[in-house]
C-alpha cells in the first residue's frame, strides 16, 4: 500500500545481477583502510540479492596525483573487465575529469569513481 520496496530490493534475490568477475579497484596509499572496507561492505550488500561479487585487483598507489591514476589506468584496463573502480579522498575537479575522460574516450570500460570526505 505505500509502495516502498527499498527493503525488499536490497534483500531479495534480482532477477537479473551483473557479477563482478574482473574488475580493479585503485586506490592512493593512505586510502588502503577504505578500500579494503569498501570491498567487504559491497560483498555483503551484494551478495543478498544474487550478485557475485569477485575480489578486485587492488592497485595502491604511492600518491594521488591525477597523472598516477591515468598511468595505472593505463596500465591495467583491458576490454575483458567488468569495472574500473577509484576511491577519491577530496574532490578536485580537474583529477575526476581526467580519470572519467580516460575511462570513458580512451579505455570505454564502466567506471564509478567514490568520493569519501572526512569532516
Amino acid at each position: 500500500s505505500e509502495a516502498d520496496w527499498s527493503r525488499d530490493g536490497r534483500s531479495l534475490a534480482h532477477l537479473s545481477a551483473k557479477h563482478l568477475d574482473k574488475w580493479i579497484l585503485i586506490f592512493s596509499q593512505r586510502d588502503s583502510q577504505i578500500a579494503h572496507s569498501f570491498v567487504d561492505a559491497l560483498y555483503k550488500v551484494c551478495t543478498p540479492f544474487g550478485m557475485r561479487v569477485d575480489y578486485p585487483e587492488m592497485i595502491e598507489l604511492p600518491n594521488d596525483r591525477s597523472e598516477t591514476f591515468i598511468r595505472a589506468i593505463e596500465n591495467k584496463a583491458n576490454p575483458q573487465m567488468d569495472l574500473v573502480c577509484c576511491i577519491l579522498t577530496n574532490n578536485r575537479k580537474d583529477r575526476y575529469d581526467a580519470i572519467k575522460k580516460v575511462l570513458c574516450v580512451d579505455y570505454p570500460i564502466p567506471s564509478q569513481v567514490f568520493l569519501f570526505l572526512f569532516i
